[in-house]
């Protein structure tokens, strides 16, 4: 393997080869360290020493890609304004970010839980997109903002504003069935 010596910014991870720019990287792994709104960190293992990449060079949205059928349901919950964010599971990352009200934050009343928020905080405050075809045949997208967990830790649960967006209005029942894409946080204003 050639020795690595391009400013740390200018690296683009290919995930089918595990490349940097054209040198063979073969045998790293790269890591997910931490996914911030403008860059990403990994570190890339085994090596002598760890050697941690700042990576620019695409969206986050391009980058990863969370995608998957999911039950979606409503809490009334989400619709209140003046609710503070200390009664959600982000709350802590939520304040520290200036959001003391679900009105406060940039996506309201477009928010809610997402499964696996209690076990990866990482989740807290990302973006996502939800596709779902109506009894008429209409297809919708909403865009929410994930800050808490359901309780029963399977479906996601938007505002029941966010619900008859997505819905039109044209579903009978309270859960439906979508499909969710994590997109990047600067899409819900995150």
């Amino acid at each position: 393997m050639k020795p690595l010596s391009r400013a740390a910014s200018k690296y683009e991870l290919h995930n089918s080869r595990h490349e940097l720019f054209g040198y063979e990287a073969s045998g790293l792994i790269p890591n997910l360290l931490s996914v911030g709104p403008e860059h990403t960190v990994f570190k890339l293992r085994p090596l002598p020493y760890n050697i941690t990449l700042l990576l620019y060079s695409l969206p986050l949205a391009r980058r990863w890609h969370r995608t998957s059928t999911v039950n979606v349901t409503y809490s009334s919950t989400y619709d209140d304004s003046d609710q503070s964010t200390y009664t959600v599971n982000c709350s802590a990352g939520l304040i520290d970010r200036g959001y003391t009200t679900f009105g406060s934050l940039p996506s309201f009343p477009n928010i809610g839980a997402i499964p696996n928020i209690i076990e990866d905080h990482s989740l807290c405050g990302t973006c996502w997109q939800l596709n779902y075809t109506t009894t008429s045949g209409d297809d919708n997208t909403i865009y929410f903002a994930a800050i808490d967990t359901p309780p029963d830790s399977s479906s996601f649960i938007i505002s029941q504003q966010a619900f008859d967006d997505l819905t039109s209005n044209d579903n009978s029942s309270s859960t439906i069935t979508a499909v969710a894409t994590q997109v990047n946080e600067t899409i819900c204003g995150m």
